[in-house]
């Protein structure tokens, strides 16, 4: 059985099998994932959003659903890589110039 970790929500989160064994590092590498999705929401909120009339026409250009637009502007959605690199292709910028302005 995987271990179990307690996400912000408090519910538990299964622990890939990959990290089995790795309780230490897992909770940081758990924190340092929520750190960087928070600092990327962040990036969207106060970069990339204000190009936009509304958080519809942002989902629209970025071709996703309008109520993920709005639970990263939030600040407390756990962002995918995969939607991380579909919001920025459609910026026509890098995923990597985010992170470096990001600092991470």
């Amino acid at each position: 059985m995987a271990p179990l970790l307690r996400s912000k929500t408090n519910k538990k989160c299964p622990i890939r099998n990959i990290f089995r064994g790795h309780f230490i590092a897992l909770g940081q590498i758990y924190y340092v994932e929520n750190t960087l999705s928070i600092k990327v929401c962040a990036y969207i909120t106060e970069f990339i959003r204000p190009k936009y009339n509304s958080n519809t026409e942002l989902a629209n250009v970025a071709g996703v659903d309008e109520k993920t637009i709005r639970l990263i502007l939030k600040g407390d959605f756990n962002l995918s890589l995969d939607l991380f690199k579909k919001i920025c292709d459609s910026q026509n910028i890098k995923p990597s110039e985010v992170l470096n302005y990001i600092g991470e």
